[in-house]
């Protein structure tokens, strides 16, 4: 586990290296607009490709007794889903870009179809190598298919392609996660398909591919509504904002979600102690998310001036709230990987229709306000879901609210301390001069220096497995009996 979570996080944070400077490039190639014109077609097709993926992943990944014949009806199902979406999209698109009054949005959408075929392939491949633990091979995959993306972008960018710029640059990223399959698996990657045996895929399925759908149909739903609300430069306006949590997924989230899925499904499968490790994910997990998404609130001002220019300075206020949604929705996160990891998938179900519903409302009466408004609606809608995931985690593994407290107690009081440098910086020199690059910098890493000495100080759990990470650390034998004096 700590193996495959370190090739995870290394390959996202090398991936994040590259995004952040295709990102601030493609900021100053593409206007409000264009961005926007993507991003809603974007959000109807990642809301469609868990549609199309119908839980193939996850039952491949869950699975206790993965024979031959299942792995060959799950390829089936999802190459079979894969045309039928391409099909539809194909169609439909000419109809999308009307309904949004914006011609140029049918050929983005006809271009982001053809992920449908190849990720329909694509994704069985990434989820056998998941199931077998081989990060190594997965980190390596997606590092190149992000080289690609960002290569590919900027080059169309550059001769003047627009929104489909990242269109094309998005398929051709899937094609290079599909070519590194192909090799790793050294020619086991193109399974030949088959529809029987689908039933199990069917009944696990359509929860899981309802809740991957009411999960991005969640995130993206105020891209769909104020491109439709408040216009294209509005929603691109809020796309950049949310780009900020968008890189904190890339850095923390993105790595870690499927290695602890994984490895809590893995640890079921075995009849391991579930529970302990569910209250020690909570506690690892906020210890880093929280004090990062705050002070990335904090600095979102000068984050944004020095990445993206100053015509996204609109999209700072959103973005702060858009942070504190985002402390809510790690608590979420971590809660659907557990229902996930024992195959609740049901629960999982009626928690994202109700936050859903949630969302589209509260977004859709701040559409008629404001963006800061939107974001603040985003705020509400994940702070209640997050007590709900609470609640259904105390129901479904018997873990008790205290216990959960315990484990988040600890995050809080690192989350406050981190937070005094940038708040020392800002109180002291402020981030609106022509010159941010220098406070922003003592702040970030007046913020880590704290967050440093406060996981050791209050002998937070994560010390221990920071200690692993260390050039010259001692045996793993005298980082536990450390662990042992402090807790005793």
């Amino acid at each position: 586990m700590r193996r495959s979570l370190l090739y995870s996080f290394v390959e996202k944070n090398a991936s994040l290296l590259v995004t952040i400077a295709s990102t601030v490039v493609l900021a100053r190639l593409l206007t409000p607009a264009e961005t926007g014109a993507f991003s809603v077609a974007a959000a109807f097709i990642n809301i469609s490709q868990f549609l199309r993926d119908f839980g193939v992943a996850s039952y491949i990944l869950q699975e206790r007794d993965l024979t031959a014949q299942r792995l060959r009806a799950a390829m089936g199902l999802s190459l079979s889903m894969g045309v039928v979406f391409f099909a539809l999209f194909f169609v439909l698109s000419g109809p999308v870009a009307a309904f949004f009054n914006e011609p140029p949005l049918e050929t983005v959408i006809t271009v982001l179809s053809l992920n449908f075929l190849v990720v329909a392939v694509a994704s069985i491949g990434t989820a056998r190598l998941s199931r077998a633990m081989n990060y190594r091979t997965v980190s390596l995959i997606n590092f190149a298919s992000t080289v690609t993306f960002s290569v590919v972008s900027i080059t169309l960018a550059t001769s003047g392609y627009g929104a489909l710029s990242i269109a094309w640059a998005s398929v051709l990223g899937v094609v290079t996660i599909l070519l590194g399959q192909i090799i790793a698996l050294r020619g086991n990657a193109l399974i030949r398909p088959s529809l029987r045996g689908w039933r199990p895929l069917i009944h696990f399925g359509s929860f899981a591919s309802g809740n991957g759908m009411l999960t991005t149909l969640t995130q993206r739903c105020p891209d769909l509504l104020i491109g439709r609300l408040m216009g294209f430069a509005d929603a691109g306006l809020f796309s950049r904002g949310n780009s900020l949590i968008t890189l904190f997924e890339s850095a923390l989230l993105a790595s870690v979600r499927p290695v602890v899925a994984n490895g809590l499904a893995a640890l079921r499968r075995r009849g391991g102690d579930l529970d302990a490790s569910l209250l020690q994910c909570y506690g690892n997990l906020t210890v880093v998310a929280w004090p990062f998404l705050t002070v990335l609130g904090l600095l979102a001002h000068p984050i944004i001036l020095i990445m993206f220019g100053d015509q996204w300075l609109p999209s700072v206020p959103p973005a702060r709230w858009l942070c504190v949604a985002a402390l809510f929705g790690t608590i979420t996160t971590i809660g659907a990987m557990a229902f996930t990891s024992v195959g609740a998938m049901r629960t999982l179900f009626s928690l994202q229709c109700v936050n859903v519903v949630l969302v589209v409302s509260l977004v859709t009466v701040g559409c008629f306000i404001g963006l800061r408004a939107v974001a603040m609606g985003v705020v509400v809608s994940s702070a209640l879901a997050a007590l709900l995931s609470l609640h259904r985690i105390r129901a479904t593994f018997g873990v008790s609210i205290t216990a959960l407290a315990k484990a988040m107690g600890r995050s809080l009081v690192v989350t406050a301390a981190a937070s005094l440098p940038p708040l020392i910086v800002l109180t002291s020199w402020g981030f609106n001069g022509p010159h941010p690059w220098s406070p922003t910098l003592i702040a970030g890493l007046g913020a880590a220096a704290v967050w440093t000495a406060a996981v050791w100080g209050i002998g937070h759990p994560l010390w221990p497995e920071l200690r692993r990470l260390a050039p010259n650390r001692r045996s793993s034998a005298g980082v536990k009996a450390e662990q042992a004096a402090r807790e005793a």
